[in-house]
């Protein structure tokens, strides 16, 4: 597997097509990109999504017409276009989940179902790149590049 490691000079800069993140308060690099979106990624995180009026659902009862609600979970995955704002196509925000290997089970299913663009992960603030890497050889065994920013505090991102 090929892996680049970026420091704190490159990590922001342009090479991959899909940048991973986890949730903003688990990351300060998500933070900071999130500043270039916007904030579309904290504001999401406190959307709240709005229920059908009464009225409305007593209408489409009455009538027999389909109604089929559609809801997401609270930790699914949200994908920003993102060429506007930063050096990439898009930012994906995926939950960290209660593993590593779990979280980069995640990731990888998401970059299949993408086609499998060009990738860089920022890890959270907790993680390292030893991690990731691990749970990445165990999940999957085909040639890859991928690119890896390490927390910002942490030595590997110096």
């Amino acid at each position: 597997m090929g892996t680049k490691t970026l420091f704190q000079s490159g990590a922001l800069g342009a090479g991959a097509a899909l940048w991973v993140i986890p949730e903003v308060h688990h990351c300060r690099w998500a933070q900071k990109i999130d500043w270039y979106l916007n904030l579309q990624l904290i504001r999401s995180e406190h959307h709240k999504r709005l229920t059908p009026n009464n009225e409305l659902i007593r209408i489409v009862l009455d009538n027999d017409w389909q109604w089929e609600d559609i809801a997401t979970p609270d930790d699914a995955p949200l994908l920003v276009a993102s060429q506007k704002h930063l050096p990439c196509q898009q930012v994906i925000r995926i939950p960290l989940k209660k593993s590593m290997l779990e979280w980069t089970e995640s990731i990888i299913k998401i970059w299949d179902q993408l086609e499998r663009p060009t990738l860089r992960v920022f890890l959270a603030d907790s993680q390292r790149n030893e991690e990731f890497l691990s749970s990445w050889s165990t999940l999957y065994q085909g040639p890859m590049e991928v690119t890896l920013v390490p927390p910002l505090d942490s030595p590997e991102a110096k």
